[in-house]
């Protein structure tokens, strides 16, 4: 299923269940991370419906921008008594206005999914749908305007192999460096699918990718105690990590063992940003590693 797709399925999901789930809830029926729901919500939004909370819970409302989202609401009670009537009794609706209604409310469902792939392609979505078409049709793609920390903006032809919907990333291979990369979507301005066939398939081999997103074979065992505000931090922020949190014997706080990247990326800044919050019980080469990125930021 693309993402675009799924954005489609959670406007659904919603809009037939008013104020019923939170966003654990919704992630857990579309099987993607509160993370990835709260992009596709935002996707939503940028197509100009209007979507509630409500005691974190979500609803869909009526708005004058987007007044065929009507249509889509679920059957009234009415509607659902004419239709079983006519079902279970084989009579007719007696009322031709209520037949006409009760037809363009039937084929406006039949309709949802014409209506919104239109209205959902928003930039990313666009992106990662493009991205998995090329690796299900296994034809390469240009990443235009790839934002790279170290060697500015340029275009990349690559060949996709990985695209991953709760990190927002993809793994390739890079036709110019000729070697595995992997690439965050939000730094690519648009995919281009271009008409030529992999060519290096056998030199494709997925890393392995952290909870925090970083993408290397080499990990390491990681200990941690967090109280209750760096867990919320990390529930909203790198989601796949907080779910491995269990609830330690002193309340509001929590126990973490995880495997990181040797190199600590993605944890050292979720710990430098919550002093005093997180304790780390192991390795001792992080906290020599915490300790060493901390002086670097105090002295310059």
């Amino acid at each position: 299923m693309s993402p675009t797709e799924k954005t489609l399925k959670l406007l659904l999901l919603i809009l037939r269940n008013q104020y019923k789930f939170k966003l654990s809830q919704l992630a857990d029926k579309i099987d993607v991370s509160p993370s990835t729901v709260k992009r596709y919500i935002k996707a939503i939004r940028d197509a100009k419906i209007n979507v509630d909370i409500e005691k974190n819970r979500y609803a869909i409302l009526p708005d004058e921008d987007a007044p065929e989202l009507t249509k889509l609401f679920p059957l009234s009670d009415h509607d659902l008594t004419m239709i079983n009537t006519s079902l279970k009794d084989g009579t007719k609706v007696q009322d031709i206005r209520e037949a006409e209604y009760l037809m363009k409310k039937l084929e406006s469902l039949v309709d949802i999914q014409k209506m919104g792939l239109r209205a959902l392609q928003s930039a990313q979505l666009e992106k990662m749908n493009v991205l998995e078409q090329s690796k299900a049709e296994k034809k390469q793609v240009r990443l235009i305007n790839y934002r790279s920390n170290s060697s500015g903006t340029q275009d990349r032809v690559v060949e996709c192999f990985d695209v991953d919907a709760d990190s927002g990333t993809i793994q390739v291979f890079d036709l110019t460096r000729m070697l595995v990369r992997h690439f965050k979507i939000s730094r690519i301005e648009r995919v281009e699918l271009l008409p030529i066939s992999w060519q290096y398939e056998d030199k494709q081999f997925q890393k392995k990718i952290d909870d925090f997103r970083i993408a290397n074979n080499n990990q390491v065992s990681v200990r941690l105690k967090i109280n209750q505000f760096a867990y919320n931090v990390l529930y909203d922020t790198f989601p796949k990590a907080a779910r491995k949190a269990i609830k330690a014997n002193e309340e509001h706080f929590f126990n973490l063992d995880i495997r990181v990247n040797e190199d600590f990326y993605g944890l050292i800044p979720f710990i430098l940003g919550n002093p005093g919050r997180i304790e780390i019980i192991e390795p001792y080469i992080l906290k020599r590693a915490v300790a060493d990125k901390a002086r670097i930021f105090l002295l310059g």
